[in-house]
């Protein structure tokens, strides 16, 4: 019986050895398998932005479109007469822009702009006042967006502090304040200055938010910054030092987010010259596209030397009609030209600043092509153009 059970007992020792992997070493010999141990760090995950959405919601107010689920704006403000009546006016307007003039900018562009849109750099737009709606129709792709004009930066209303009146007259002044955008595509300087001083539409700001809203974009974030000496921007909440503001916003359903700064600034000699932090800035700024219209022929002057040497240097292409830099600026041993649409006389309002090199260009130029749409100084007339010059 006893050596019945050593038997046994010498048996499970056995299987549990095998069992648990301890079973003797065999005779003959085995590769030894090198595990590599996985050095490579973790993905670190970038934390998701939190925006504050009431800049969204009061730039989709002052555009006369509707509000979506949670909006941080007083049902009692989006329902009342007077915002909806605002709204239909708007709706009608923003309508016939789309089809008559934007679609057939975005179309075009698409095709004739394909060089600039694959590489995505960033848009220069001097002299552009608020006008981001026209960029984002001929470059939909930058970065950033760059826009240089006279007014000042200027604020959203709040709401909150609003009765009935004042919203009525701030709608009505955001709306007198497009016409001319709606009529003729672009900002007439003087109407301007004095329609982006008034108490309720305070500054550029306003009509940069309704634009971004009306093309289908998201506002996400808006700060303010003042022009250091040294070109860097530093952020500001003193309303005296407000020269620039940054707005982010994405396209709706899209995860990039894209950004327009609006410096005020006078792109004159005498001015530019002695402002060493907006040099220092526009002379850091990386290769960029460029584009100009509707610029009151400033860069034919003299006086406006110094910005034309920064559009010339800093510019792998420019888009321009006849109001930006002259024919004579873009020899043809540095840039590639092709030219749309037609040229005409200025319109009466400019005189002195005919390019009689350009007239001939598009006398000569059988490969110059039409331009779908109208978008200019010579909006009654429609013959507009444009040129496009990519550096060699």
């Amino acid at each position: 019986m006893k050596k019945k059970l050593l038997f046994i007992s010498f048996a499970f020792g056995t299987a549990l050895m095998y069992c648990c992997g301890q079973h003797p070493a065999p005779k003959t010999e085995t590769a030894a398998v090198t595990v590599k141990k996985d050095t490579s760090a973790p993905v670190k995950k970038e934390p998701v932005k939190i925006y504050d959405r009431s800049f969204d919601d009061v730039s989709r107010f002052i555009a006369g479109m509707s509000q979506s689920a949670g909006s941080t704006i007083p049902s009692l403000l989006s329902s009342s007469r007077v915002w909806k009546k605002y709204a239909g006016e708007s709706d009608a307007e923003w309508e016939k822009v789309n089809a008559n003039r934007l679609k057939e900018m975005k179309d075009w562009a698409e095709k004739e702009l394909k060089t600039e849109h694959d590489k995505k750099l960033d848009l220069f737009y001097p002299f552009s006042g608020p006008d981001i709606l026209h960029a984002l129709a001929l470059f939909p792709n930058s970065k950033n967006y760059y826009l240089f004009a006279l007014e000042k930066c200027g604020s959203l209303p709040k709401l909150s502090e609003m009765d009935s009146s004042m919203t009525k007259n701030y709608l009505s002044s955001i709306n007198n304040s497009l016409q001319d955008i709606f009529n003729k595509s672009y900002f007439i300087t003087r109407k301007m200055m004095n329609d982006l001083s008034k108490p309720n539409v305070n500054g550029t700001l306003p009509l940069i938010c309704v634009f971004l809203a009306r093309t289908e974009n998201e506002v996400l974030e808006i700060k303010y910054y003042h022009v250091d000496t040294d070109g860097s921007l530093k952020e500001t909440a003193d309303d005296s030092l407000k020269t620039a503001v940054k707005v982010d916003f994405r396209k709706k359903g899209a995860s990039q987010v894209q950004s327009v700064y609006y410096f005020k600034t006078n792109f004159g000699d005498k001015f530019l010259d002695k402002n060493t932090g907006m040099l220092a800035f526009l002379n850091k700024m990386d290769s960029c596209n460029t584009y100009i219209k509707s610029a009151s022929y400033l860069l034919h002057y003299s006086f406006f030397s110094t910005i034309r040497g920064v559009v010339l240097k800093k510019s792998k292409t420019i888009l321009e009609d006849d109001t930006g830099l002259p024919y004579k600026s873009f020899p043809s041993k540095d840039w590639k030209v092709y030219i749309y649409g037609k040229y005409t006389m200025p319109v009466k309002d400019f005189s002195g600043v005919y390019q009689t090199d350009l007239q001939q260009r598009y006398d000569k130029d059988s490969t110059k092509q039409a331009l779908p749409f109208s978008l200019g100084y010579h909006w009654g007339d429609k013959n507009q153009n444009l040129l496009r010059a990519i550096r060699n």
